[in-house]
């Protein structure tokens, strides 16, 4: 069964002011979400997004004389506000800090080996005396 447009009541005033008024409402909320997720975006792009991890040294690979310290250094990218991954290393634009540096506690001391000397005969009877 078809309705003709005739049968069709129209809108009353009423309902009239309520859809408008709805749509306003739609309207000022999408504005209202668009310029929070603009905001957030401005937020985010303001933040790093690559940088690099770097570790702590460890302690120094000798106990005397010259040794390594190293530590880990990795670059990280984020992807969200809310998500940071570790990606390859030409993804970070600064140089990539340092991952091992020269480290020096104190002299070593070690024993030297000399040829022989011959003992005289005063120090001989010396020790005996």
């Amino acid at each position: 069964m078809q309705v003709k447009r005739s049968q069709l009541s129209k809108p009353s005033d009423a309902m009239l002011s309520h859809v408008q008024q709805s749509k306003i409402k739609l309207i000022m909320y999408t504005r209202d979400l668009y310029r929070k997720v603009y905001q957030e975006q401005k937020r985010f792009d303001k933040s790093f997004h690559d940088r690099w991890d770097v570790g702590s040294w460890s302690t120094c690979s000798e106990l005397c004389g010259e040794g390594l310290k190293t530590r880990t250094v990795h670059c990280q990218q984020r992807i969200s506000p809310t998500l940071t991954m570790r990606v390859v290393e030409g993804a970070c634009l600064k140089a990539k800090p340092e991952s091992q540096t020269k480290c020096f506690i104190r002299p070593c001391h070690r024993w030297e080996a000399s040829e022989w000397s011959q003992v005289g005969i005063y120090t001989l009877f010396s020790t005996y005396v």
